[in-house]
């Protein structure tokens, strides 16, 4: 057997016919012929079925041409790596299940890396890839996760793979719905909330069981249900449609404005972690990784065992790190700016409010969200207090937050402990007398408690960009047609 039968397989498979195969790689037809048949007497099996219209591999050629891939794709890659010299070249090649966190991992290794030469591949693939990606080391790592119900099935995968689990967090499980969804405002769900809704999942293939999921819950029948294979596809029928997916509740800095990620109750806990083949050797501690100096940290290694086996390099150990200490988890804060303004036209009558939520990720790149809405008959505090509360529950996780509104009436009800004296007076004012807008402060404070948040006053038509851009959301919808109606709104609290 030699790499230029396996390229001639490949190039057959590929192309339908011996002949096509010829033209494609500039060669006589018979070169190619004899080389498939010499391949099947030397391994004796029948690799293509022949007929006049061409070629189709058996079930032994099927087999074969995934073994001749790997085998030549090892081959590119040995020359590739040894062209000019052989100057050390960082190699990492992550498979994965659809996690938009192990990509934004993956970027930060890359930025670490950026003045390294190096070659990294990230590939987002079904669960049955993944372990079968480690097994044949066309990837250094394998994330997925682990709970009650895989955890037997998989295990056996692993072992039979040569492969062991290596945990990095624990996540609860959350459901993925469109931050319009009915359910988006919920503070948790069960599966029965569920039920009417249709259920979006990820595509696994001819391995497509229940323990191959990437959802909790794939066993339970579901009336409407999509499969995808691609994240972006999933990410826009949860944003445009009231669906839903469950996962792990880790939203990336691009999923954060436009979804809500929601806690479903009695739901067994995820054990996210990666899978490393045995005769590779994990990366130390990740809390000893070293993050001072990119072109050290993308440097190969050799093994110290046995046959010079390698080991993951430490561009493999950044990308751990990066998993365990940059995901965007619950444990994990993000800084937001908000700005906020509120609308009234008259006291009570057509108002409105705004809000401009800003969010910078680690490598520099700005978020921005717009929201607003309009009212037919409300107040102008009320409209303040909404902007805030609606800006707050956009944020589907925990995070140091900056309010910034020109209401004093907002401002200084925290600033000035207010609210502290309310609460213990059984929502009575100093003078005894009804807190106005009770269900909004509640509501407010319920929003509030997730995140630390700041309250900033700032001067209302001063120039300030983000103030003006509020005033002119609140404005704008309060003017607008189709008005909402202000449930709450009380005329005693005038």
């Amino acid at each position: 057997m030699t790499l230029q039968q396996l390229r001639f397989l490949i190039a057959v498979a590929e192309s339908g016919s011996i002949n096509a195969a010829a033209q494609r790689l500039y060669t006589a037809q018979s070169n190619i012929s004899n080389a498939v048949k010499s391949l099947e007497q030397e391994l004796h099996i029948e690799i293509f079925t022949r007929s006049s219209r061409g070629v189709a591999l058996t079930n032994d050629g099927t087999e074969l041409l995934g073994y001749a891939r790997q085998v030549v794709e090892q081959a590119d890659m040995l020359e590739a790596r040894y062209e000019g010299g052989g100057t050390p070249q960082a190699r990492l090649a992550i498979s994965a299940q659809h996690y938009a966190f192990s990509v934004e991992a993956f970027v930060n290794v890359v930025e670490r890396c950026r003045d390294s030469k190096f070659e990294f591949i990230m590939r987002e693939t079904t669960t049955a890839q993944i372990i079968d990606d480690v097994r044949a080391f066309r990837s250094d790592i394998g994330i997925l996760y682990l709970d009650d119900f895989n955890t037997r099935v998989l295990q056996k995968a692993f072992t039979d793979a040569r492969a062991s689990f290596h945990p990095l967090f624990d996540a609860k499980v959350h459901v993925f719905v469109s931050e319009r969804h009915p359910l988006a405002r919920r503070s948790q769900l069960s599966l029965a909330d569920l039920t009417p809704y249709t259920r979006y999942s990820f595509e696994q293939g001819t391995s497509n069981s229940f323990y191959y999921a990437e959802e909790p819950f794939s066993y339970i029948p579901c009336n409407r249900n999509i499969r995808v294979s691609d994240r972006g596809t999933l990410t826009n029928l949860l944003i445009t449609s009231n669906g839903y997916a469950l996962s792990t509740g880790v939203l990336s800095s691009e999923m954060q404005w436009g979804m809500a990620s929601i806690p479903l109750a009695d739901a067994p806990t995820m054990h996210v972690g990666y899978i490393m083949h045995d005769d590779r050797k994990p990366s130390p501690s990740c809390s000893n990784t070293s993050t001072s100096s990119t072109a050290s940290s993308c440097q190969p290694t050799v093994g110290r065992r046995g046959r010079n086996r390698r080991l993951l390099a430490p561009a493999g150990m950044a990308l751990q790190w990066s998993l365990t200490r940059n995901v965007p988890n619950e444990r994990n804060h993000v800084k937001v700016i908000i700005y906020t303004d509120g609308s009234a036209r008259s006291n009570p009558g057509r108002g409105g409010y705004g809000a401009v939520l800003k969010y910078t990720n680690p490598a520099g790149k700005t978020f921005t969200s717009e929201l607003s809405r309009g009212y037919a008959k409300t107040t102008n505090n009320r409209m303040e207090l909404m902007a805030v509360i609606v800006a707050l529950e956009a944020l589907n996780r925990p995070c140091d937050v900056e309010v910034h509104s020109d209401s004093q009436y907002v401002v200084n009800a925290f600033n000035k402990h207010w609210i502290d004296g309310w609460k213990k007076r059984g929502w009575k004012t100093a003078n005894k007398q009804p807190v106005k807008n009770r269900d909004l402060w509640e509501r407010l404070l319920t929003a509030k408690s997730k995140h630390k948040v700041e309250f900033i006053w700032v001067k209302g038509h001063a120039g300030h960009e983000l103030n003006e851009r509020c005033d002119e959301l609140a404005t704008t919808a309060a003017d607008g047609s189709n008005l909402d109606i202000d449930t709450g709104f009380n005329e005693s609290d005038l």
